[in-house]
């Protein structure tokens, strides 16, 4: 019985630790650099829904809108 008493009480001090832990870790890390107007996008590459592959860098000169989405 005193076992368990004892683990109820770590269980939250160890959730709370790991909470932390993240926290300090993620703002600490280094935000992903933006694009300005007018600045070359990265070449991306993927395959679309016909199974051909493609990258971004095919489609240079063009218009070209990406639509990102999940079904989750």
């Amino acid at each position: 019985m005193i076992a368990a008493r004892s683990w109820t009480h770590r269980i939250p001090l160890v959730v709370w630790g790991w909470h932390l832990l993240t926290c300090l870790v993620t703002a600490h890390a280094h935000p992903p650099e933006s694009l300005g107007i007018g600045q070359v996008a990265p070449d991306i590459t993927g395959v679309d829904v016909d199974g051909n592959a493609f990258k971004l860098s095919d489609y240079r000169g063009k218009i070209v809108v990406l639509d990102f989405w999940g079904d989750w």
